[in-house]
């Protein structure tokens, strides 16, 4: 390639004046893309707005239902999210929310830990964080500050009425709800 630019070069070829060339041939195919683009769409533009509105509900779709297998599981249930089902200690937090920042790692290590055993009884302890709506909105109750507390399953939850934030609290609170 050298060899044939200094060939160039000594017969007095400019190679500035290629590259031009080359660009402007590139611009000019680059050109009748895009107008070949848009007569096809004058033509036919019923299709390509059934073609688009088919892409788009397509994506949609296929979007929603993974993104709901990823949170609820293969069936669809949203217990499948929720430890089975059994009931749980629900833990919502906020990343911003500094009382959740000092509440998350016992909360983290509780659930590490294993099922909390309250009154005989085995508890599961589930982290969810606030930008997780659907696993929110699965628990059937609105979410109104940041730390909240739950206690049951899936969509019969009660809400803890406040107080301490130790997990000592929040199982002499499950205790009191005869768990």
């Amino acid at each position: 390639m050298w060899a044939a630019a200094a060939g160039f070069m000594r017969r007095g070829i400019n190679l500035t004046n290629h590259t031009e060339t080359v660009r402007m041939n590139a611009a000019n195919v680059v050109k009748n893309i895009l107008s070949a683009a848009l007569e096809f769409y004058k033509k036919n533009s019923k299709l390509v707005w059934i073609l688009l509105a088919v892409l788009v509900i397509g994506s949609y779709i296929g979007t929603r239902h993974t993104v709901k297998r990823a949170i609820w599981g293969p069936s669809g249930n949203s217990m499948e999210g929720f430890a089975g089902g059994e009931p749980s200690l629900y833990f919502v937090y906020a990343t911003w929310c500094p009382h959740c920042k000092g509440v998350l790692p016992k909360m983290q290590e509780a659930q590490s830990a294993g099922p909390l055993n309250i009154g005989g009884k085995k508890v599961g302890v589930e982290i969810i964080e606030s930008e997780e709506k659907d696993r929110i909105k699965g628990l059937g109750v609105p979410v109104e500050g940041y730390p909240s507390f739950f206690y049951g399953t899936p969509g019969n939850v009660q809400e803890y009425p406040g107080g301490e934030r130790t997990l000592e609290a929040l199982k002499a609170w499950i205790s009191t709800l005869g768990a």
